[in-house]
This record gives C-alpha cells, sequence and structure tokens, in this order.
C-alpha cells in the first residue's frame, strides 16, 4: 500500500513542521512583556505616560496573539495525529486475514 505510506510520510511532515512553526511562534511571543514601559524612557515629552501605555498595549497584543497561534498550531498537531491514529488503524482492520 505505497499510497497509504506516502500519505503517512507527508503527514509525519506536516506535523513536524506544525510543531517547528508553533515553537518558533511561541518563542517570539516570549519576548514581549506583559507590562508597559517606564514613561521615563520617552524623556519629559508631555505625553510620555500616555505614549508608555500604548506601547505596553502593544506587548500585551503581540503577546496574546502570538500565544494564540501557538495555541492553534498545538491543537492543529494534535489534530494531525488523531488522523495518523486513524488510518493506521484503517490500514490494520483492512489487513487481510485480521479477525475483526
Amino acid at each position: 500500500m505505497a499510497g497509504i505510506e506516502l500519505n503517512r510520510h507527508a503527514l509525519e511532515r506536516l506535523r513536524n513542521t506544525v510543531v517547528q512553526a508553533a515553537g518558533q511562534l511561541g518563542s517570539i511571543g516570549d519576548q514581549f512583556t506583559d507590562k508597559a514601559p517606564n514613561s521615563s524612557i520617552f524623556g519629559s515629552v508631555a505625553s510620555a505616560g500616555a505614549l508608555a501605555t500604548a506601547v505596553g498595549g502593544v506587548e500585551q497584543r503581540g503577546r496574546d496573539e502570538y500565544g494564540r497561534a501557538e495555541r492553534n498550531l498545538k491543537a492543529v498537531e494534535r489534530a494531525i495525529g488523531k488522523v495518523q491514529t486513524n488510518i493506521d488503524q484503517a490500514n490494520l482492520d483492512s489487513t487481510p486475514g485480521r479477525d475483526r
């Protein structure tokens, strides 16, 4: 059943790629902070506090979005695993001479 083997290998490559991408996105998201910077980094600008708050919002949004992407890819990885399991089971169930 060469076709099944080919699909099995393709699914495994896809699953590995998804796992790698999830890890990379998670690493990027981990670099965002979950708080606003100190407004003093903007000097004596009148709106330094508002600017710091806005930067904090961007940081949190980046962390949230990359975290969501990581979680979604992990869900895809689990789904691919289920497909692999189902293919293996179907292949086993269709083996000639096997008691069902």
